[in-house]
This record gives structure tokens, C-alpha cells and sequence, in this order.
């Protein structure tokens, strides 16, 4: 798991929005759509409004709201995949300036 004890998550760039009585994420980066179940949701609960938590502080709220020990690490590895939520040990590296010289092409 690329997760580890003491990192620190926030949510990523995903809009949330309801259709047919379900909840859904569109995942901005990727133009995903995943379905949110009841432990997504509390997930997305822990980390709401800017806020951050801990790994294994998630890892607890998870199981207390009924998912085992390895349910709750492994949805957390998904949504981290998934950059549902993300982390500062996550951030994309710059991209690197283009030289002056650059050849661009048309079409």
C-alpha cells in the first residue's frame, strides 16, 4: 500500500452530485464517475470542508462505522489511487519550464 501511518489526507478535486437516488463523484482529473456507497461518504465526512486527518484516525472512523481493519485500509488505497483524496506526499511534481527553442508543431 502506498498509504502509510501518519499521513495526512484532504479530499481531491471531485464534485459530488445525486442521480437516481444514488450519490456519485466525478473525479475532475481523470473524467471518472464512481458511485458513492455509505463508507465513501463517511470517508468524505472525515476529511469535509478543508479539513485533513490522519491515516490511522481514517483507518478508525472507518471501522467504527462498521468496515474491517483491512476494508477500511483498502478503500482508503482506492480513493488515495483514485486521488479522491490526496496528500501532500502526493503532490504532482512541476512540470518543468520548456526550453526557449521549443518546437511546436500544428495540426
Amino acid at each position: 500500500m502506498t498509504a502509510a501511518i501518519g499521513q495526512t489526507y484532504r479530499r481531491g478535486e471531485f464534485h459530488t452530485f445525486e442521480a437516481a437516488g444514488q450519490r456519485f463523484l466525478y473525479l475532475v482529473p481523470a473524467g471518472a464517475i464512481f458511485q458513492a456507497d455509505q463508507y465513501v461518504q463517511t470517508l468524505l465526512d472525515c476529511v469535509a470542508d478543508g479539513g485533513e486527518m490522519l491515516h490511522e484516525d481514517l483507518v478508525a472512523e472507518l471501522v467504527v462505522s462498521g468496515l474491517s481493519y483491512s476494508d477500511a485500509e483498502e478503500l482508503i488505497e482506492e480513493m488515495f489511487h483514485s486521488n479522491v483524496i490526496v496528500s501532500d506526499a502526493t503532490a504532482p511534481a512541476r512540470p518543468q519550464t520548456p526550453p526557449p527553442a521549443f518546437p511546436l508543431q500544428t495540426l
